[in-house]
């Protein structure tokens, strides 16, 4: 579906997909920035229900300026909305944030299996 924005200008492509980074500027290089298109980047977490919600939170890389103007797009989307970087580093934050969330989750894990063998025993 194509949606035309009022006030919003020029042929501007938002992609929220998985591809790395280095395949978003393949992909700008080959095809699009010969055909006068902008693109900025986005990643975003959340699961389903919280993106029907409009609720995602949202990573985004390229131009400054273009997030700026675009931020009825990004806001319709999401409630935690943040510029990045250059166009790809969306990418790279959405998989630190993965990674952070995994470390987050196994540290206690691993914690409550290692202190019984070590002999320390929580009070209750």
């Amino acid at each position: 579906m194509r949606t035309r924005l009022r006030g919003l200008k020029g042929r501007v492509g938002i992609t929220v997909s998985p591809v790395r980074p280095d395949r978003v500027w393949a992909i700008i290089d080959a095809e699009l920035g010969k055909k006068g298109w902008t693109v900025v980047d986005a990643s975003a977490g959340g699961v389903e229900e919280v993106a029907a919600a409009g609720q995602l939170a949202l990573w985004l890389s390229g131009s400054k300026a273009l997030f700026d103007e675009h931020q009825p797009i990004f806001k319709a989307m999401g409630k935690s909305i943040l510029h990045v970087g250059e166009l790809g580093n969306a990418k790279l934050v959405k998989n630190a944030m993965a990674m952070l969330a995994a470390v987050q989750t196994s540290v206690p894990t691993v914690s409550a299996v290692i202190l019984p063998v070590m002999s320390v025993q929580p009070s209750r």
